[in-house]
């Protein structure tokens, strides 16, 4: 129990950390959209082989860990660019890793990339706001754990009982993390846009 506890938190973490570090950092580097989708899939990719060295071992050779939750908003944040490169450094370290659950992992990486490339995609035609927008992601984010269902028994009656229901809960407050660090983070934007222009332009005068 305190195991999955652990890589809960350390997902969350991670995750926090990575968006808050491209958001207020590395995206004042880069001026083409290409580039950040570049290196926030790059941060991204890191923070999963960062995840994936830290795992629950459920059986032999099968881990557990928070790298859904990583790869998923990769897919939904850069797009296939930044997808591209956070698949390689993670499907390349999960290969490496080893073990009889090495495939299986990898699975759930392509299937987590593709759910958030997808949802990528349909965002703009959803009406409701950021929040539940990510709210929902989260919920459709948990359809990759289905590859839990390949574990060999006992294994399989093991993630389902004991780690599923926490993996769940992961992508659900996951999203609701990202919802609430995406509306800071703009409000933030709107503030800096507003002192720059208070800055180059006077009000005063028309």
């Amino acid at each position: 129990m305190l195991d999955f506890i652990v890589i809960a938190v350390f997902g969350l973490v991670t995750f926090s950390s990575i968006v808050l570090f491209y958001h207020h950092y590395l995206s004042l580097w880069f001026t083409r959209e290409s580039q950040r989708q570049c290196s926030l899939g790059g941060l991204f990719g890191i923070g999963t082989v960062l995840l994936m060295l830290h795992p629950v071992e459920i059986a032999p050779g099968l881990l557990l860990d928070a790298r859904f939750l990583l790869i998923g908003f990769a897919g939904l944040l850069t797009g296939w660019r930044g997808i591209v490169i956070a698949l390689t450094l993670s499907i390349t370290t999960r290969l490496f890793i080893g073990g009889q659950g090495a495939l299986i992992g990898c699975l759930t990486l392509l299937l987590s990339a593709g759910i958030g490339l997808a949802w990528r995609s349909l965002q703009g035609k959803l009406t409701f706001g950021p929040f539940w927008r990510f709210l929902a992601f989260g919920a459709a984010l948990s359809l990759s754990l289905i590859t839990v269902t390949l574990f060999p028994e006992p294994s399989r009656a093991s993630a389902i009982t004991k780690a599923l229901p926490f993996l769940v809960v992961l992508n659900m407050v996951g999203g609701l993390i990202a919802g609430y660090l995406n509306i800071s983070v703009r409000e933030v934007a709107k503030s800096r846009a507003y002192m720059r222009q208070l800055a180059l332009f006077d009000d005063l005068n028309p």
